[in-house]
């Protein structure tokens, strides 16, 4: 193709490049190829490598460390009127292992100053360029894209200027990471016992003299330990029939048999027991005494959770009980003892229960004006709850000649009384009380107990079973 009739005759040098990349050519003297865009461009690629697309203007740099830099020249024309393009254009300039479609290994975008048309850039001056493209690519192909154009077609295979690059790979291709053949060993070699490093003092004469000792249950026969059968008994194998029994036992683990020859003439059942033998399976059974269904026997020191009452006894009954038998089933014990025990303060009830001793199981107490706990009763009335003692006992006994009084203390708390109220809410008030002609009457008190009396002594509430 010929060059369009406005091109200049004298040479054009690269106006935005570094001065060391500045280079100069002759649009004449180049082979020019042009391709209509799909909007207003006409390019003309100019080639120096034996008219293919390759390394278009030869780099300098030394040999032995190729520049990761391709030149690369062209000229720019309008498409409908044919006059060169001056001014800024975008370039994209790509690398593809494809002539046409595929993915790009690689591509950088470059503002290129256009001045009659004439261009001049290096790619890899945006985005560093790999090489070793080249390497491991036979064959490469440049696409190049002006401004929102299409990607001009078709593309430009490159050829040897790019890839005199790959020689800088190739420096070191009699060495391994730097080392000569001869600094590596065969394969097949070898190393003495006398060329290793590091072996520890014991082990440098081969451990060929270390002795070893066969200790209790062992023998050693040259190199090789077994069991010592004189001194461990083999796992014992084999059985006797019924009627015989093992005599003995041999080394080796087995058993002889012999004849039972036990001092055993019969299971005699002796006193509280029933059933036994002279031969065969025999068994043993509490002979239990009265009626009743149960299976087991009771110790002779046992107790029971509940106390049966008091009945009479046959003669057969109090016979077999003073002969040393089993218990009968209506048999009794002697009462055992029922001691009051504390079990909270006054503060703790709620409803007349103490937490975890319910009224239905335990009877409650206090110990007021005495040493000893009195039963006591704890009831309810429309509006709240009165603590006071059963049985009644001398009250404002300060002078033993007059003025005694049968009666009692009782402590409420949530009732409708006046002084009641006074009290705080978690707190009990005290009150005295006597019997006047069988009718109770009131007496003084000791103000408002809250965890105990006078709000300081503890007023303990004692509890014990009911029976």
């Amino acid at each position: 193709m010929n060059a369009p009739t406005n091109n200049n005759s004298g040479p054009v040098s690269r106006v935005r490049s570094p001065a060391w990349r500045t280079r100069e050519y002759n649009p004449q003297e180049v082979f020019e190829m042009r391709v209509v865009l799909s909007k207003s461009l006409v390019w003309f690629a100019a080639m120096g490598c034996a008219l293919v697309v390759c390394g278009l203007i030869a780099p300098t740099a030394n040999a032995q460390s190729a520049p990761s830099l391709i030149p690369f020249q062209g000229r720019l024309a309008e498409s409908d009127t044919g006059s060169w393009l001056n001014g800024e254009v975008s370039l994209r300039l790509a690398l593809y292992p494809t002539e046409a479609g595929g993915t790009p290994v690689y591509s950088e975008t470059q503002t290129v100053n256009v001045e009659n048309g004439s261009f001049v850039v290096y790619i890899g001056d945006v985005e560093a360029l790999d090489l070793g493209l080249f390497r491991i690519s036979e064959t490469l192909y440049l696409g190049v894209t002006v401004d929102d154009d299409a990607e001009m077609s078709p593309r430009y295979q490159l050829a040897t200027t790019p890839y005199a690059g790959f020689a800088q790979f190739c420096g070191d291709s009699s060495l391994l990471d730097g080392r000569a053949a001869d600094a590596f060993a065969p394969t097949g070699h070898e190393h003495s016992f006398a060329d290793l490093a590091g072996v520890p003092a014991d082990l440098l004469d081969g451990d060929s003299d270390t002795t070893y000792t066969a200790g209790v249950g062992l023998e050693l026969v040259g190199t090789v330990f077994s069991i010592d059968g004189s001194a461990v008994q083999s796992r014992i194998t084999g059985t006797c029939a019924i009627g015989t029994a093992i005599t003995s036992i041999a080394a080796d683990g087995s058993v002889v048999c012999g004849a039972g020859a036990g001092d055993i003439s019969g299971v005699i059942a002796g006193a509280g027991l029933t059933g036994g033998g002279a031969s065969g399976d025999v068994a043993l059974e509490v002979a239990f005494g009265g009626d009743g269904s149960a299976a087991e026997a009771a110790r002779s020191d046992h107790t029971h959770d509940e106390y049966l009452p008091v009945t009479a006894l046959s003669a057969a009954q109090a016979t077999t009980l003073t002969g040393g038998g089993n218990a009968d089933a209506l048999h009794t014990h002697a009462a055992m003892p029922n001691p009051w025990f504390v079990c909270g303060t006054i503060n703790q009830m709620t409803s007349c229960q103490m937490p975890d001793r319910p009224a239905a199981q335990y009877e409650y107490g206090f110990a007021y004006n005495s040493p000893e706990p009195r039963a006591a009763h704890c009831t309810t009335w429309n509006r709240g709850f009165r603590f006071y003692n059963k049985d009644p006992y001398f009250v404002n006994a300060d002078n033993p000649t007059s003025n005694m009084r049968w009666g009692g203390t009782m402590w409420y708390t949530g009732t409708d009384s006046s002084d009641d109220d006074s009290c705080p809410a978690t707190s009990w008030r005290h009150r005295y009380w006597y019997l006047n002609s069988n009718v109770i009457a009131p007496l003084g008190g000791n103000g408002c107990f809250a965890n105990g009396a006078f709000g300081t002594s503890t007023l303990n509430v004692y509890c014990r079973e009911r029976r």
